[in-house]
């Protein structure tokens, strides 16, 4: 996935377009495959202005040579809680902000 806009494309493929560390965070994704915590990895992360980072490590399917990407479609399970955690978070924010 690659924001609109100026950002660069670093060392693994992470786009970057602020100033963060995106070679600490592919460190950070290699070493959870490399230890087996997990057998691949996407992340994407971003601000109010757009997309800030991607990377991914490992292979896109275990055993399988092809590397996972931030397009590749994972099967969740039991991931409502998230969605509804950072729903009610902004729903605070927005009456937080109101309130003020």
């Amino acid at each position: 996935m690659t924001p609109s806009g100026d950002g660069a494309r670093g060392k693994g493929g992470h786009v970057v377009t602020t100033d963060i560390d995106g070679a600490g965070i592919d460190k950070v994704l290699r070493d959870a495959v490399d230890s087996g915590a997990v057998p691949h990895v996407a992340a994407i992360a971003a601000d109010r202005d757009g997309v800030i980072y991607t990377g991914a490590a490992g292979p896109r399917a275990v055993g399988e040579d092809a590397p996972v990407s931030t397009d590749t479609l994972f099967r969740l399970m039991s991931m409502t809680k998230m969605p509804a955690t950072v729903v009610a978070l902004q729903e605070m924010e927005r009456r937080w902000r109101r309130a003020t």
